[in-house]
């Protein structure tokens, strides 16, 4: 499905509809001619006919989840690690209307955002981002779901459309690089999935500015090895209690590797730089992956089309919603291996033995043609052949890229922290607060004050690697700060963590640089009057001068007082100097009573 940006809930659009893709009017699917353009020479030609491919049973073994990341809406090329697919809001009352999708569509986010670069680029950034020692020398095949769609459309004749891959071989491993004639189409309103979808879902938490989502997999294709990239559409919440999450942080050790997901994350018997990373809130289970379809009451799904994007990415669930002229039935929720899913998957059978041979057929061929020849795969009238491509032509992976595909492995991680020596890439890694250890969870801060703070900023709790990420230096604004070491700093952020409900630190992160720009913290004081009651004592709000001027300070304090009231205290206080008392009148405090203060010089006292 296309991407969108849209609110965490869904409103009906009023005036011109905008996209994050960058529009090309004009651009249209109609013109093919891009798919001969640098092309020098046929080299081989595929024929599913003429080679006799066998119908066989054919079933995707060793199904393993690698990697993900989310586009972020930002003024730089930004990704999220690893990110998160928009979450079904079951809670919600089921979709009645939509108005009709947007007519900017954006069908190939990755080429949108990379310019002159290789689309392939996120890819490989996150799968560095979440693996140590990735065996990239191992595969046979690096594709997008796309990729294998269209050869499937070719072999079954469904679709007549012209199609171009490029095509590199890099040591033993094929890449096929996606190619359009644009990433962008203008002027097409083709329905009401998009819009559904928006008023169906809502936001991951701390991620309400993702415009879409990419998983990563690896799979035996029969003997083939393949990597394989796909957006998803949706994901089923998973609900965390608050002390299970965070039980889950204290046993866990720094280090651990994706290598071994739990089977119970398969769906079914389909199966399934420097950085600190918790495996348990990596990434989203496959077995809550979710395509989502639209389709008019008048219309019969096509199943030779739907099948294959679940099977061949392993999407665990089709959500099916039916309508007339955007008026919406209840949706209907089939699973992948379900038996409604049967008469679908012995249909394929065949067409999917097919194209298990056909690449056998192309890999062959193109490692006829020898490492470092440019390569495109077109389909044109009929006829799928492998063309040589100009050199210089196409966008290249760059020396570090392709040194992955060779048996160069990365240094082996330190004993204290996870060490990677990743290659420069021309976008920015913004790491998902799900691969932090948190203070707390991520939940308790304001969805509508994260969305107030620019693109290029996250607010988010303290995390247990945030002495690394300048905390002190911020805090340094305010008085005298002491640096005791990082292993002292993250002894006193544990025993703050282990005092269930009461200390509440927050930072604000320049994604860019990784770095705390601000801080603030908020600490509950339970009471005996008041039937029990409680108080929000705000503490340590600091800004960094580079940053001062952007009202993070009140972001800050409508966060903290967002949470003070969320856990039900019935006033919320704080302590300022006299300068700033029409700050804090502004977000909405005023004056009371005198504090009355006795410092104790030995501790550093007296400035705050």
């Amino acid at each position: 499905m296309a991407a969108y940006t849209r609110d965490q809930r869904w409103r009906p659009r009023r005036g011109k509809p905008t996209d994050h893709c960058s529009p090309q009017p004009g651009a249209s699917s109609s013109d093919t001619s891009f798919v001969l353009k640098d092309l020098e020479k046929r080299v081989a030609t595929m024929s599913v006919d003429s080679t006799g491919f066998a119908s066989e049973l054919v079933r995707l073994r060793h199904v393993k989840p690698v990697a993900s990341y989310s586009w972020v809406d930002a003024p730089v090329p930004t990704i999220v690690v690893p990110g998160s697919p928009w979450i079904w809001a079951d809670e919600r009352p089921p979709v009645k209307q939509v108005p009709l999708d947007a007519e900017v569509q954006c069908i190939h986010h990755d080429a949108s955002k990379m310019g002159d670069h290789s689309p392939m680029l996120p890819l490989f950034a996150a799968i560095d981002a979440m693996n140590d020692d990735f065996a990239y020398a191992e595969l046979d095949l690096v594709t997008d779901r796309n990729g294998l769609r269209k050869l499937l459309r070719y072999i079954d004749n469904t679709r007549t459309d012209d199609f171009r891959i490029d095509v590199d071989l890099i040591g033993k491993t094929c890449l096929f690089t996606r190619q359009e004639e644009a990433a962008t189409l203008v002027g097409q309103q083709t329905g009401y999935g998009r819009e559904y979808l928006k008023a169906a879902t809502k936001a991951p938490v701390a991620c309400d500015k993702v415009v879409d989502h990419h998983r990563i997999i690896t799979y035996k294709f029969g003997s083939l090895n393949i990597l394989l990239g796909f957006t998803a559409d949706a994901c089923i919440e998973t609900k965390h209690d608050d002390d299970d999450f965070l039980a889950s942080f204290s046993s866990l050790s720094l280090g651990g590797n994706t290598d071994k997901p739990s089977k119970a994350n398969e769906p079914g018997s389909a199966a399934g730089f420097d950085m600190q990373f918790t495996p348990s809130r990596s990434l989203v289970p496959q077995a809550n992956l979710i395509e989502v379809k639209t389709r008019s009451i008048y219309r019969d799904p096509n199943w030779r089309e739907i099948y294959p994007q679940l099977y061949l990415s392993q999407t665990a669930w089709l959500y099916m919603a039916k309508h007339n002229r955007g008026a919406f039935e209840p949706v209907e929720k089939i699973s992948l291996t379900g038996e409604e899913m049967r008469p679908y998957a012995e249909m394929m059978e065949g067409s999917l033995g097919k194209l298990k041979n056909l690449l056998k057929v192309i890999l062959k061929a193109v490692r006829e043609q020898g490492e470092g020849v440019p390569l495109s795969l077109v389909r044109q009238g009929g006829t799928l052949s492998l063309w040589r491509r100009k050199k210089g032509s196409g966008k290249p992976f760059g020396e570090e890229i392709r040194s992955k595909f060779k048996g160069r492995v990365p240094v082996a991680p330190s004993a204290s922290k996870r060490v990677f020596p990743l290659p420069t890439y021309p976008l920015t890694l913004v790491y998902s607060v799900m691969s932090l250890d948190l203070m707390f969870p991520q939940e308790l801060i304001s969805l509508e004050v994260s969305k107030l703070l620019p693109a290029e900023l996250t607010i988010r709790p303290l995390a247990s690697t945030d002495y690394k990420r300048g905390h002190l230096d911020v805090l340094s604004v305010l008085s005298v700060v002491n640096d005791l070491g990082e292993a002292a700093w993250v002894n006193q952020f544990h025993a703050m963590r282990a005092a269930p409900q009461t200390y509440y630190s927050l930072v604000i992160i320049d994604n860019a640089s990784d770095r705390i720009v601000g801080v603030g913290s908020i600490f509950i004081e339970r009471k005996f009057l008041r039937g029990l009651g409680s108080v929000g004592h705000i503490e340590d709000i600091a800004v960094d001068k580079s940053q001062q001027g952007k009202k993070l300070g009140q972001r800050i304090i409508q966060a903290l007082t967002h949470m003070s009231e969320n856990s039900g205290c019935y006033k919320t206080i704080l302590n300022c100097s006299d300068a700033n008392i029409p700050f804090y009148e502004k977000c909405g405090f005023v004056k009371k009573e005198n504090e009355m203060v006795r410092v104790v010089v030995a501790h550093g006292g007296g400035g705050d």
